[in-house]
């Protein structure tokens, strides 16, 4: 039990050890709170009107339940014990996990343990996934009373018996729950890796369907909600991993909430992806962005952001880029698109023939160009600019030189965006006849 304490077995024995459970991630710790509060009857006036909600939730084995009571002087005795309970006859947990459903929005988790704390009471739950795939709580760990640095010692050394115990029984012994720093980064980005930086994405649903997410996490971001903006915005990653400014919002979501070690790893996506322009441009804003001040002094963090660069872009530039890509040149036209920005493409018939105006994402506009451009029973050949003038962000062809079955290249305007990365952001072209 307790080494070198008091103790007051109340509760049954241990039963036998329970081998098939296992750890549970930080992300889903939250996520087993948060969606179990949502269920929870409001308002929460007495523990036993929402202990019927409780007691399913609860591993059918047995949980571990660990009491260290504290008198409210200075110099109060305490009153420590431990034991399990079963699940059907769980009433001693009532009140403290009714206490933890009306906290949920609180809660602290790290090695399947979530840690609730309200004035001088404080609960400590643990958890583990059952066989079946479902999260059950295993044990309860109450303080209640006031400490000083004499008692958090004792409490300190109580509850690592308790954590002994539930490990012992549930699988995955106690040496085997990583305690360091970069060990505890549990969250979906350490337990269930995020996909790499993808190039574009699979479909034009995957991509409306990271937006529809990226734009939860915004919300659920602004309200402070961190637990359920970093949910949205793995979600969009999931659903587009192309898709960079979910993935960046992502890392900014964990450092806020304090998960400096998995906030870092999601920049170390944007560091080792290959050819990513988009990528740099983050690691670039995440310098300066107050989303990651508590960081900015981590070595680990200056060493993921030290090296990125803006790309230099000039219109001159992108101009002779795009002409190089559609002529068959080289294929340099990447570096000067965001490949979720939107980019207008315009084709104008010659002679006054009418004029065919998209507006299309920058993974699409070789696509986009294409198939404006002419079909494959017709081929349309692309031409340069033959006189081109550069003044602000375009260049024009002054020349107007068009022939039969050719297209030639007449405008290119690029932008920047508030982070400093310049693309393409308007494309004319005028096709013969």
């Amino acid at each position: 039990m307790f080494p070198s304490l008091v103790v007051f077995s109340i509760l049954s024995a241990p039963g036998a050890i329970i081998q098939a459970w296992t750890p549970v991630e930080d992300v889903a710790a939250r996520a087993f709170f948060s969606q179990a509060t949502a269920a929870v009857p409001r308002p929460v006036r007495t523990p036993a009107r929402i202990w019927p909600q409780i007691v399913p939730l609860l591993a059918p084995s047995g949980i571990l339940h660990g009491i260290d009571v504290i008198g409210l002087e200075d110099h109060s005795p305490h009153q420590l014990s431990q034991g399990w309970v079963a699940a059907r006859s769980a009433e001693a947990l009532m009140a403290p996990l009714s206490h933890v459903f009306m906290l949920a929005g609180d809660a602290h988790c790290a090695q399947s343990e979530c840690t609730f704390e309200a004035s001088h009471f404080e609960t400590r739950v643990a958890l583990r996934r059952a066989p079946e795939g479902e999260i059950r709580v295993v044990g309860v760990f109450e303080t209640n009373g006031m400490v000083n640095d004499d008692r958090a010692e004792a409490i300190a050394e109580a509850h690592g018996a308790w954590v002994q115990e539930v490990a012992t029984r549930y699988g995955g012994a106690a040496a085997n729950i990583q305690t360091s720093p970069e060990a505890l980064a549990s969250s979906a980005v350490a337990d269930a890796a995020l996909p790499a930086v993808a190039g574009a994405p699979s479909s034009p649903a995957a991509e409306d369907a990271a937006r529809t997410h990226n734009r939860a996490g915004l919300e659920h971001l602004k309200a402070r909600r961190y637990d359920a903006a970093i949910g949205a915005f793995e979600q969009s990653v999931r659903a587009d991993p192309s898709y960079l400014l979910s993935r960046y919002n992502l890392a900014c979501a964990l450092s806020l909430s304090g998960r400096f070690v998995q906030s870092r790893r999601v920049l170390e996506q944007f560091q080792v992806a290959k050819d990513c322009v988009g990528c740099q441009v983050r690691l670039f804003r995440a310098r300066s962005d107050a989303d990651f001040k508590a960081q900015r002094d981590d070595p680990d963090f200056r060493a993921r952001v030290a090296d990125a660069r803006l790309p230099v872009v000039t219109a001159r530039a992108a101009a002779q880029a795009v002409e190089a890509h559609f002529s068959g040149g080289a294929k340099g036209i990447s570096g000067f698109v965001n490949p979720h920005g939107t980019i207008t493409v315009q084709v104008a018939a010659a002679g006054g023939g009418g004029v065919e105006k998209r507006a299309v994402r920058g993974h699409a506009l070789a696509a986009t160009i294409s198939e404006l451009l002419g079909t494959t029973e017709t081929p349309v050949a692309f031409g340069t600019m033959f006189k081109m003038v550069c003044e602000g962000a375009c260049c024009a062809d002054t020349d107007q030189m068009v022939g039969p079955r050719a297209v030639f290249l007449d405008k290119v305007c690029v932008k920047t965006d508030a982070a400093g990365w310049t693309t393409i952001d308007r494309i004319e072209l005028t096709r013969g006849e």
